[in-house]
């Protein structure tokens, strides 16, 4: 294919959202809100759901959040290992009774890329 095919040539990022300390630090402080009320209201998983759920609607909201992708992707690390650590053998052995759940959820994320 030629650059005239395809003249865009997307530029490699260093920031996911904009650019310098000020975005990061903020999402974090939104962030930590967030997993400190979703901790208060005793809901499942507070930290991360409360996390993720503050900075969205901050996003939404207009507020200039951002993240480092290499702070990121040590973020990606540390949660595959949180998540990873919660398996045991009872997890698998319960599977047989969540059927119906998790193959809702497969095909609701199957629908929603397809869609």
């Amino acid at each position: 294919m030629s650059e005239k095919e395809f003249p865009f040539k997307p530029e490699r990022k260093h920031i996911i959202g904009h650019a310098g300390v000020g975005p990061v630090i903020l999402a974090i402080a939104i962030g930590g809100a967030g997993g400190v009320v979703f901790n208060w209201l005793k809901m499942p998983l507070a930290w991360m759901l409360g996390s993720c759920m503050f900075t969205t609607v901050a996003a939404f909201c207009g507020v200039r959040i951002g993240m480092r992708v290499r702070l990121r992707q040590g973020m990606i690390i540390v949660l595959g290992v949180l998540l990873g650590s919660g398996f045991s053998a009872d997890l698998v052995q319960r599977q047989g009774q969540w059927a119906i759940s998790l193959g809702m959820v497969s095909l609701m994320t199957l629908t929603a890329a397809t869609l």
